[in-house]
């Protein structure tokens, strides 16, 4: 909190644990599609200086986890 980073031991694991679950419920397009768009929606924001590393791969977790449109609710809404 103190230095206003999103470290890997949060993003990582919780980006694995969603692709993970998703794919044995069998919602296998729905988590690929989610985290692919969330991913390259951070990348560009990343690349335009928007936004650090960490957030990029918190948003490809959030992707994982919740499918696309709920990605992109969340977005939206923060």
């Amino acid at each position: 909190m103190k230095e206003r980073k999103i470290t890997n031991k949060i993003t990582i694991p919780f980006l694995i644990a969603g692709l993970i679950v998703n794919l044995i419920i069998g919602n296998y397009i729905l988590t690929l599609t989610g985290f692919a768009v969330a991913f390259v929606s951070g990348l560009i924001m990343w690349l335009l200086g928007g936004m650090g590393g960490g957030d990029v791969k918190l948003m490809a977790g959030i992707g994982a986890w919740l499918g696309t449109m709920a990605f992109f609710n969340i977005l939206f809404m923060g």
